[in-house]
C-alpha cells in the first residue's frame, strides 16, 4: 500500500493534476507512469484506460442488477487473509460480505476483474451491489390513539391550594406530576386521564403546551408557600357559588386570572370580595379552572394557560409576592362545564375581626389579643401609630365595622386624637 501511495502522488505531480514541476527528470516519470498504468496525464477519467477493457463488462453486470436490496455488512463472512486487504473503489470494500444475493453472473464478474484502475485488488469474497439509489420503505402509517390506563385518583379540589403549593416549592419535582398527563394528549385533544367523559377536551395547542411547560419547570425558581386565609376562601367561594348558580355576571371564561375589579359577582371583582373581608395591601387576583375534578388536573390546566401565550395565569400562581390565598370548588349549571375550582390570591391580607368596640391602655408589648387583632386589620401606617400612642400612655378605643373603622385616643391631660377610616 505504501508503494501504491508514492506511486500515486508522483502521478499527481505528472500530470494527473496541473503541475509546473521543472524537475530534470520529469520526463522520465512520466514515462515510468505510462509503463506502469498505461497512459496519464489526461486527469482520473483517462488512469485506467489500460484495464477498461478488463473490468467494465464487470461493472456492467453489477449494474444490470435491479431492485436488489441494501448494503449489509458482515466481517465474520470474509476469510481472515482478506479482512486486511486494501479497500477497492466504484463502492467495493475488500474483505467484506455485502448482502445475502446470489452469486450468479454478476459475482463471478467480480472475480474476473483483478485489479482496480489502481492497482488495488478487489476481493473475491462474495459480494452483491444493489441499486445506485435503494428504495426507501414506506412510512407506518399512524395507528388509531390507543388511551392508556387511567391515572389513580388524586386528591380533590379542596386540595388545590395544597396542590399549588407543592408546585411552587419545588417546580422541577412537580414536572413529573406533569408529565404523567402526556400520553392522554392525541394531537389536540386530552382524553380524561381517570376516566370519565369518553369525548375527548379540544385544545388549541394540544401536547406542544405541556412540552413547553415541562421546559419551563425545569428552570422555574420556587416560591414561598402561600398560607390559607380563611376571608379569601370565603372570596373565591362567592365566585364558584355564582358560577354554579349560572349566574352569567359570576363566569370567568376559561383560566384567566385578573388583578383588578372585574364583573364576576355582581359588579365585584376579586379585590373588591376580598375587601369585604379583610385588609387587602398589593396585588389581588383569581385564578380559575373548569371541568376538572382532581386538583392536579386542576393546577395543570392553570400552569398550561392553553391558548395564552402570555401564560398569564401561570405567572400569577408562581409569583413569590403572593402570600396569602383560599380555594374553592362547586359544580355548575349550564354550558356543559361540569365544575369550577378558583383561587384567590393576595400578596397581603388581614381579615376583619367581629364588629365591636375594643379599648385597650397599657404596656406595650400588648397583652389583649382581641384589641391587637381590630388594630392589625387597619391599614398601614396606622397599626404603628396607636401602638405609639399607647406608648405615650394613651387609651386607644377602636370602634370596628365592616365597612370601616373609628378610633379615640385619649392622652394623660385630656388631649384628644380621632381617626376615622373606610375600607376600601
Amino acid at each position: 500500500m505504501a508503494g501504491f501511495r508514492k506511486d500515486f502522488a508522483a502521478l499527481k505531480l505528472a500530470g494527473g493534476e496541473d503541475s509546473s514541476s521543472d524537475d530534470d527528470d520529469g520526463g522520465d516519470l512520466k514515462k515510468k507512469m505510462a509503463a506502469r498504468f498505461g497512459g496519464v496525464g489526461k486527469g482520473r477519467a483517462a488512469q485506467g484506460a489500460a484495464h477498461e477493457p478488463e473490468h467494465k463488462g464487470a461493472l456492467d453486470a453489477l449494474r444490470g442488477q435491479k431492485g436488489a436490496g441494501t448494503w449489509k455488512t458482515s466481517e465474520a463472512a470474509a476469510p481472515e487473509s482478506e479482512k486486511n486487504a486494501a479497500s477497492g473503489v466504484g463502492g467495493f470494500r475488500a474483505g467484506t460480505h455485502v448482502s445475502t444475493a446470489p452469486r450468479g453472473a454478476a459475482a463471478a464478474a467480480v472475480d474476473a476483474a483483478p485489479r482496480t484502475a489502481y492497482g488495488a485488488r478487489m476481493a473475491a469474497t462474495p459480494a452483491y451491489v444493489g441499486p445506485a439509489s435503494p428504495a426507501k420503505a414506506a412510512a407506518a402509517a399512524p395507528g388509531a390513539y390507543e388511551k392508556p390506563a387511567p391515572l389513580p385518583d388524586a386528591a380533590g379540589l379542596d386540595g388545590l391550594l395544597d396542590e399549588l403549593n407543592a408546585f411552587r416549592a419545588n417546580p422541577r419535582a412537580y414536572a413529573a406530576t406533569v408529565a404523567r398527563f402526556r400520553p392522554f394528549y392525541d394531537g389536540l385533544d386530552f382524553h380524561a386521564p381517570r376516566g370519565g367523559a369518553a369525548v375527548p377536551r379540544a385544545t388549541i395547542e394540544g401536547v406542544a403546551a405541556l412540552d413547553e411547560l415541562l421546559g419551563w419547570l425545569e428552570t422555574a425558581t420556587p416560591a414561598p408557600a402561600i398560607k390559607l386565609a380563611p376571608g379569601l376562601a370565603d372570596a373565591a367561594r362567592e365566585l364558584v357559588d355564582a358560577a354554579a348558580a349560572g349566574d352569567a355576571a359570576g363566569r370567568s371564561t376559561g383560566s384567566a386570572s385578573r388583578a383588578t375589579p372585574a364583573k364576576e359577582v355582581g359588579d365585584l371583582g376579586p379585590a373588591a370580595r376580598a375587601a369585604a373581608r379583610g385588609l387587602v395591601e398589593g396585588a389581588v387576583l383569581d385564578v380559575v379552572a373548569r371541568r376538572v375534578l382532581f386538583a392536579d388536573e386542576a393546577l395543570l390546566q392553570l400552569l398550561l394557560a392553553d391558548g395564552d401565550a402570555t401564560r398569564r395565569t401561570r405567572r400569577n400562581v408562581a409569583d413569590a409576592r403572593l402570600s396569602r390565598g383560599g380555594g374553592a370548588s362547586a359544580a355548575t349549571a349550564g354550558a356543559g362545564d361540569g365544575t369550577v375550582a378558583a383561587l384567590t390570591l393576595a400578596a397581603t391580607f388581614r381579615p376583619h375581626p367581629t364588629p365591636g368596640k375594643r379599648a385597650y391602655q397599657g404596656k406595650v408589648p400588648v397583652s389583649d389579643d382581641d384589641w391587637l387583632q381590630c388594630v392589625l386589620a387597619l391599614p398601614d401606617p396606622l397599626p404603628n401609630d396607636l401602638l405609639a400612642m399607647v406608648k405615650r400612655g394613651a387609651r386607644v378605643e377602636v370602634d370596628y365595622q365592616t365597612t370601616g373603622a373609628n378610633v379615640i385616643a385619649t392622652f394623660p391631660g385630656g388631649a384628644v386624637e380621632e381617626i376615622s377610616v373606610e375600607f376600601g
